[in-house]
C-alpha cells in the first residue's frame, strides 16, 4: 500500500474552477466552488484509523483579490458516526502540487449527526492568502462519504497514522499522505474526486486590517455606503453606524489629562504608534463591554488619513488596544467593543522626538472667581502622557502665568515658576503649587473690580521637552475680579487710631486680625486731630461690608481699581451711610449682612434718661427692620447691650 507521493495536480481543477466561476456572481456576493460533475455517487469510507480527506482548489482566478475569505465547507454524507466529532481544515499551499508544503489556515471541531448534502457555516471566515487551498474533513472511523465517479484524479488527497491520530498542524505530519489515484501510500482507488465544496468571497476591509500587522492601516477601495452614519452628540468628527446595533450610547469629550498612557503589550510585528487627536469617551448604562462590537468612525485630517489607526481603552487600569481599522475616503473605522475611551494614533517614525507628551489638566484655582488683595493660590496638575520618561538639563520645566484683561485686551507681564521634572515617567502626574503674594499678586495693582480677565497657564513655556504634541500645554480659566467681602474682613493688627484711610492687606493670619470701630464715616465732621476728609464720590465702585462676624455695624468700601480701596466705619454715622447708597439708588437691607447698622445709637449713651429713650427708639427700629432680619422687644435689650458697648 505504500509508495511516492504525487507531485501534481492536474489541470482539470483550473477548468473546473472556471466553470464553477462562470456561472457564480462576478466579483461579489458569494462563490461556491466545487470540483465534482455528474450525479453518480461512489461511497467511501474509514476503517483503522481517524483519516483525513481533502479537495485542492486552484483559486488563481482571485489571484488579484487575495486573500479570499472562506465562509463554508460542504460534504456529501452517506452514514455519520453518531457522537463521533470530525474536524473541518483548511490549508493554504504557495507552491500547488502536492499539501505535504501546506500550511494550516484554519480547523474548527464540529459535530456530524446526519446524512445527506451537509452545509457547515465556520465560526469565523478562514483567510488564504495562496493560489492553492486543501479543503477537507478529518473523520472518525466508520464515517462514509460520497464521492462521484469523473475518472481517477489527484484532487482527492488522503492522510493518516496507522494506529492513531496525527498533528493536523499539517498533512505531511501523517505517516501516510498521498492522492486517492491507487498509488502508494494510499492504495485507494477512487475513481472520482469526494464530493467537498467551498463558499468563498472577497475579504472585507476590515477583515484584512484584522490580518494585518496591528498598527497598519488598510484602506477600502470599494464604494462603500456611509451615508448612514450618524456623528455623535457633543463629539464631532465620531460617527458610529447605527445598523451595527440599536443600544444607544452617549459620547462626551475627554480631557488629555484623562488619557490612558499604556499600550497593551505589543505581538510580534507590533507598529509604534502614538495618540493624535481628539479624546472621545463612549458611555452606555449598565455596560462595561458592549454585547456586540458597534463599527465607530473618526474623521480625520488629510495628512493622518493614510496611516492612523483607531484604538479604545480597556482594563483596570486603563491601557490602549490598538484595533483592526480600515478607511473610508476621510473616515477611519474599527469594531468598538468596549464603553470606555477612544482616540485614533498614528505610527512613529524612527526619527521622531522621544514619546513624552505633557499635558495640564483642570487647574485648581483659589479664591476663584480672584478676590482683591487676596492671594491667589494655584493647583497645576501635569500629566506625562507619553510612553517614555524625560529629563531636562536643569531637571524642572518652566510654567507660565498670564492675566488678561479681557475688554481693553491688555496682557499683564507672564510670571514665570519652575516645577520639578526629574524622572518624569510615562503616566506620572504631579501637582504643582503656585502661590501669588504681595506686592507681586498677580491679580492687584491695576485691575479693576468687576471686570472679566482670562488667567492663562502654560507648561513647558521655555519649550524644554521635546513633545509628540505641543498643543496642549495651555489651560484657562475666566473670572470677574471681585473685591474684599465679609469672609475677608483682614486689617492691620495695630492700627494707629487717627491714621489716614488705609488699603485692605491680604489676610495672613499671623500679620493681620479683624477688627471692628476704626477709620471714619463718609460725612463725620473732622477735626484738627483726626485723618482728613475724603471724598468717597470720586471712587467707581463701592461695596458694603459687615464690620465683624456678629453683623454688628456696617463698613464701606470706595474703589477706583483692585487696590485703591479706602475704607470708613459706619457705624457711628448711619444717617450718612444710608444717605450715600440712597443717594446711587442702591440702599436694600437685605443685602446689609444683619441690617443692624441701620438702627445705630444716636444718642449720648452718659445720660440715663436718654439712654432709656434711645433704647426704645432702637428697639423701635429693629422691629421695623424687613423680613428676617426684623428683632423683636423681647431679644432687643441683650442686643441693645452689645451695640451700646461696642458703640461707645
Amino acid at each position: 500500500m505504500y509508495s511516492a507521493k504525487t507531485k501534481a495536480i492536474l489541470g482539470g481543477i483550473g477548468m473546473i474552477l472556471l466553470l464553477a466561476l462562470a456561472l457564480a456572481p462576478a466579483a461579489a456576493g458569494d462563490v461556491a466552488l466545487s470540483l465534482n460533475s455528474g450525479e453518480e455517487n461512489e461511497v467511501f469510507w474509514i476503517e483503522g484509523e481517524p483519516s483525513l480527506v481533502m479537495n485542492g482548489f486552484d483559486l488563481s482566478a482571485f489571484a488579484d483579490d487575495l486573500p479570499v475569505a472562506l465562509d463554508a465547507v460542504t460534504l456529501s454524507v452517506e452514514t455519520p458516526v453518531p457522537g463521533g466529532r470530525a474536524v473541518v481544515v483548511v490549508y493554504e499551499d504557495a507552491t500547488g502540487g502536492s499539501p505535504h508544503d501546506a500550511t494550516l489556515a484554519y480547523r474548527q471541531v464540529v459535530s456530524i449527526n446526519s446524512a445527506g448534502d451537509l452545509r457547515i457555516a465556520l465560526a469565523e471566515p478562514a483567510f488564504v492568502h495562496e493560489t492553492v487551498a486543501w479543503v477537507g474533513f478529518y473523520l472518525p472511523v466508520g464515517f462514509r462519504f460520497y464521492a462521484d465517479t469523473s475518472g481517477a484524479s489527484t484532487l482527492t488527497y488522503w492522510a493518516w497514522t496507522p494506529g492513531g491520530p496525527f498533528d493536523l498542524s499539517s498533512p505531511a505530519r501523517a505517516v501516510v499522505l498521498g492522492p486517492g489515484d491507487g498509488s502508494e501510500p494510499v492504495n485507494i482507488q477512487m475513481d472520482g474526486i469526494a464530493r467537498i465544496g467551498v463558499e468563498l468571497r472577497e475579504a472585507t476591509a476590515l477583515e484584512l486590517a484584522r490580518l494585518a500587522p496591528l498598527g497598519q492601516q488598510v484602506a477600502d477601495t470599494a464604494e462603500v455606503d456611509v451615508s448612514n452614519f450618524r456623528e455623535h452628540h457633543n463629539c464631532p468628527g465620531f460617527l458610529w453606524d447605527p445598523v451595527s446595533s440599536s443600544l444607544p450610547l452617549t459620547c462626551l469629550m475627554g480631557a488629555p489629562v484623562e488619557v490612558p498612557v499604556v499600550i497593551q503589550d505589543a505581538p510580534e510585528g507590533f507598529i509604534d504608534v502614538q495618540r493624535e487627536g481628539a479624546l472621545y469617551k463612549l458611555v452606555a448604562e449598565n455596560y462595561t463591554r458592549l454585547p456586540e462590537p458597534i463599527m465607530h468612525c473618526i474623521r480625520v485630517p488629510e495628512e493622518h488619513r493614510e496611516t492612523a489607526v483607531i484604538g479604545e481603552a480597556r482594563d483596570i487600569p486603563e491601557r490602549w488596544y490598538i484595533l483592526p481599522s480600515v478607511r473610508y475616503d476621510d473616515m477611519v473605522c474599527a469594531d468598538i467593543s468596549f464603553v470606555n475611551y477612544v482616540s485614533y494614533f498614528l505610527p512613529r517614525s524612527p526619527d521622531a522626538v522621544q514619546n513624552v507628551n505633557l499635558v495640564i489638566g483642570w487647574s485648581r484655582v483659589e479664591p476663584h472667581p480672584a478676590i482683591c488683595g487676596l492671594p491667589l493660590r494655584i493647583t497645576i496638575p501635569i500629566v506625562n502622557t507619553g510612553r517614555e520618561e524625560f529629563f531636562t538639563d536643569n531637571a524642572n520645566i518652566q510654567i507660565s502665568v498670564e492675566n488678561i484683561h479681557l475688554r481693553s485686551g491688555f496682557i499683564h507681564p507672564a510670571r514665570d515658576f519652575t516645577a520639578p521634572a526629574w524622572r518624569f515617567k510615562p503616566g506620572d502626574r504631579r501637582g504643582v503649587p503656585i502661590i501669588f503674594e504681595n506686592e507681586n499678586d498677580i491679580v492687584r495693582d491695576g485691575n479693576t473690580i468687576n471686570d472679566r480677565y482670562r488667567l492663562q497657564i502654560r507648561i513647558d513655556s521655555a519649550n524644554q521637552v521635546p513633545e509628540t504634541n505641543e498643543t496642549d500645554n495651555t489651560w484657562d480659566t475666566e473670572y470677574i475680579l471681585a473685591p474684599l467681602h465679609s469672609s475677608y474682613q483682614c486689617f492691620d493688627r495695630q492700627p494707629d487710631d487717627g491714621s489716614p484711610a488705609h488699603y485692605p492687606p491680604l489676610c495672613d493670619p499671623d500679620k493681620y486680625h479683624p477688627r471692628t470701630g476704626q477709620g471714619l464715616s463718609p460725612g463725620q465732621t473732622r477735626d484738627s486731630s483726626r485723618t482728613s476728609y475724603i471724598d468717597v464720590d470720586k471712587y467707581d465702585y463701592a461695596v458694603k461690608q459687615p464690620l465683624n462676624p456678629d453683623g454688628f455695624g456696617f463698613g464701606l468700601y470706595g474703589y477706583t481699581n483692585c487696590l485703591d480701596a479706602h475704607y470708613y466705619d459706619t457705624r457711628h454715622s448711619t444717617g450718612d451711610y444710608i444717605d450715600y447708597w440712597e443717594d446711587r439708588g442702591e440702599l436694600d437691607f437685605e443685602t446689609i449682612g444683619q441690617g443692624l447698622g441701620a438702627c445705630a445709637i444716636v444718642d449720648d449713651p452718659k445720660d440715663e434718661e436718654s439712654l432709656i429713650r434711645s433704647r426704645d427708639q432702637y428697639c423701635d427700629c429693629l422691629a421695623s427692620l424687613p423680613g428676617q432680619y426684623a428683632v423683636g422687644r423681647d431679644q432687643c435689650r441683650s442686643i441693645w447691650t452689645r451695640v451700646r458697648s461696642q458703640g461707645s
